[in-house]
């Protein structure tokens, strides 16, 4: 497991099939704790930070690189991008 470097290092699964574990609590892929995976499609967004995983037109999800804290490459055939995603307050 890698501790999030850079944009680059993410982007470097662009076009990858990946698993985006999304949790509040941490790398939480274990119990019941409150959490999503999504098995996608990594894409880079042009001219920005911003990346998504799509799994279809309707399925997908959204975050930037600075809310990617692990990636972990080492658990089966896909790659495993721990994301940590707060809502702000003001919305």
């Amino acid at each position: 497991m890698t501790e999030h470097k850079s944009e680059e290092e993410i982007a470097a699964y662009a076009g990858d099939q990946v698993i985006v574990a999304i949790s509040s609590a941490g790398i939480a892929r274990k119990g019941h704790w409150p959490q999503m995976s999504i098995h996608g499609t990594l894409e880079h967004l042009p001219g920005s930070n911003s990346f998504r995983v799509v799994v279809s037109q309707n399925t997908y999800t959204y975050f930037n690189t600075e809310n990617v804290y692990l990636i972990n490459p080492l658990v089966g055939p896909h790659v495993i991008l721990h994301v940590r995603i707060d809502t702000p307050a003001d919305v």
